[in-house]
């Protein structure tokens, strides 16, 4: 039973990174192209390559969100707290607070419009 339950925290999980992502880059780019254009008088701050970078160093923390709200919505007892999420971002060698944590758990919810559930 527990490996059922494993298993579909697993599938529940990649469901929601794989809807999370696409449209956190859509929304990133878009908000790109507005600060470009309301800054085409002056050179942008920002580029796309800079996001990029930190898209890719952001990757395993938007991970562990999406598999913390699985573990949320499939168990119950057996929740990936912050603390456990943060242990394994360190062993990664990725340093968040708890505080990023939640930050990054709000933006996957708002992004996907708070819902998670997935139809089967």
């Amino acid at each position: 039973m527990q490996s059922l339950r494993t298993h579909k925290r697993k599938i529940l999980s990649s469901r929601i990174f794989y809807r999370f992502m696409p449209k956190h880059i859509e929304e990133l780019h878009e908000h790109v192209t507005s600060v470009r254009s309301e800054a085409s008088t002056s050179p942008s701050n920002i580029s796309w390559e800079q996001v990029e970078n930190r898209l890719q160093h952001q990757i395993l923390l938007r991970l562990m969100t999406c598999v913390q709200l699985a573990s949320k919505m499939s168990s119950h007892g057996c929740i990936v707290d912050l603390v456990s999420a943060r242990k394994f971002l360190a062993q990664c060698g990725l340093r968040y607070s708890l505080p990023s944590l939640v930050q990054s758990e709000i933006r996957v919810l708002q992004t996907l419009n708070y819902r998670l559930s997935i139809d089967s």
